[in-house]
């Protein structure tokens, strides 16, 4: 493993947004997400309430992590991880761990009291690593309506 040079994690400013694009647009190019998340995203520009983070490293961005939050009728705030990518070849570097603990460090400033992410099921790598950050596993269901198809159909997730 190659050893990195200094890892710097430092907010996005709103005309970076459209580089991050293209690593979005592969993460969900073949995934049934990629219509919703691109019409999410608006990229180009910030939404109130939300900071995406950049960990940039040798001169390159090498990840990010994308953190929303929200007012909370039994919370003074959450915050929500909407998304975090780690390119490839940066992985297994302690950047994902930097871009998390850069995040609770956004969200405690925000004054929040709780931060929460999904993942899905099938992903065991992912939800050891939240587990390795500090976070804990907990049972919930969540319940999605996709307003853009003209199904019935309401999909079931539990965590």
């Amino acid at each position: 493993m190659i050893k990195l040079q200094k890892i710097q994690i430092r907010p996005a400013k709103e005309k970076e947004m459209k580089a991050i694009e293209p690593q979005f647009r592969k993460l969900y190019y073949d995934s049934k997400k990629a219509r919703f998340y691109n019409s999410k995203l608006r990229l180009g520009g910030f939404r109130s309430g939300e900071v995406v983070l950049l960990a940039e490293t040798e001169g390159e961005t090498a990840g990010f992590i994308w953190l929303v939050w929200y007012e909370h009728i039994k919370h003074k705030g959450i915050a929500y991880i909407e998304e975090m990518y780690v390119r490839n070849r940066f992985r297994k570097r302690g950047i994902g761990r930097l871009l998390v603990a850069g995040a609770l460090n956004a969200a405690k400033r925000k004054g929040c009291t709780a931060v929460f992410v999904t993942t899905g099921e099938h992903m065991k790598a992912a939800q050891r690593f939240y587990v390795k950050v500090g976070m804990r596993p907990m049972k919930a269901a969540w319940f999605v309506k996709d307003l853009q198809q003209k199904s019935k159909k309401v999909g079931l997730r539990y965590l």
